[in-house]
């Protein structure tokens, strides 16, 4: 579907942030366009719709809280505002403000111009749209765990995989892997200590006990599922609190067919 644009984060060496577009997981939208919402690309799109209708996935990812991002959501909420031929869902997308930044409110004023608003984000407030990559076939392959731990390392916080390298425990970074590589990694652990999103996400769905560590953003507060978290690096600890929730897989793979369901129907109106 030519007319469907995807805005997300497209950094093709992040997995997660790559993982993150819904519309590589439906074959009814695999022709989108992906759109990185840090080149601006909102203006063409609204370009474009002057003369076609165009629907923007917002997400998913984390490109909420972020101050520069949030500019973006305001062009596009204006965009929605002014053009007629442009509508958008926001789909899996969530808050990601780091620590250390100033935090930008969420985009209200985008959501009250999208005809679906799911966050990954779980809050009391809004509807919970899981991340997508749920519907990768690698969690249905997935191999018995062969490690009683491994650790899933965020490239730019060096702390956990420095220490976990120091001691014995298998580690790989969110830099470059394909994303069944990265799932199979995960899953071949019992117990799973990262200080990703997606690293503490995948390891939930494959039912394995997961602890995050070091955690350096407000992404890690609205999590779908109550697993340790903690903003120190303390390997022995993560691993004594891990948490596994049996029932996490199932209960993301039907919202996400049910919220599918309903973009398909938005899509296919324009």
């Amino acid at each position: 579907m030519t007319n469907v644009f995807c805005l997300h984060r497209v950094d093709p060496a992040n997995t997660g942030d790559i993982a993150s577009a819904p519309v590589l997981w439906v074959p009814e939208l695999r022709d989108a366009w992906h759109v990185d919402v840090l080149d601006g690309s909102v203006e063409r799109i609204t370009l474009l719709a002057r003369s076609r209708p165009i629907t923007v996935v917002v997400g998913g990812g984390g490109i909420f809280g972020d101050v520069g991002f949030s500019v973006i959501m305001e062009h596009l909420a204006n965009a929605l505002e002014e053009t007629p031929n442009l509508q958008a869902v926001v789909w899996g997308a969530g808050s990601n403000a780091h620590y250390d930044s100033p935090v930008a409110p969420l985009p209200q004023r985008l959501f009250a111009r999208c005809q679906i608003v799911g966050l990954r984000d779980r809050r009391p407030d809004y509807e919970w749209a899981p991340c997508a990559s749920v519907l990768h076939p690698a969690f249905v392959d997935a191999a018995p765990p062969v490690h009683a731990v491994v650790a899933y390392c965020h490239q730019s916080q060096s702390g956990l995989h420095s220490v976990a390298r120091t001691l014995g425990i298998p580690t790989l970074t969110n830099w470059g892997p394909e994303v069944r590589e990265a799932i199979h990694f995960i899953a071949s652990g019992s117990t799973v200590v990262t200080d990703t999103y997606h690293g503490a996400y995948w390891a939930t769905l494959l039912g394995r006990r997961v602890s995050v560590v070091s955690a350096f953003s407000t992404k890690f507060e609205h999590l779908p599922w109550a697993i340790p978290v903690s903003r120190h690096l303390d390997i022995h600890e993560a691993i004594e609190q891990a948490t596994a929730v049996p029932w996490a897989y199932e209960e993301a793979r039907s919202v996400t067919n049910d919220v599918t369901n309903r973009v398909l129907a938005v899509v296919t109106r324009t």
